[in-house]
């Protein structure tokens, strides 16, 4: 129903799209720390705009980095 994601650790290299076709903001929970590229923000909750998609990539056993409309 596009109201929530949970993101489960997976294996290094794993990499996939997001994507929020409703109108009102997504929450995404990461079960590792995500690394939100191009920026310093780092955590495991982000808010992923309407009508965005937010590309992930797994880097290691403990982190994610994220590309994307996310705040």
């Amino acid at each position: 129903d596009h109201s929530q994601v949970t993101v489960p650790a997976m294996y290094v290299g794993f990499s996939c799209n997001i994507f929020n076709v409703s109108e009102d903001d997504m929450p995404v929970t990461f079960a590792l720390t995500a690394y939100h590229q191009g920026s310093s923000e780092v955590g495991t909750s982000w808010t992923l705009a309407p009508n965005s998609i937010l590309h992930l990539t797994q880097v290691s056993s403990t982190k994610v980095f994220i590309s994307g409309n996310a705040a």
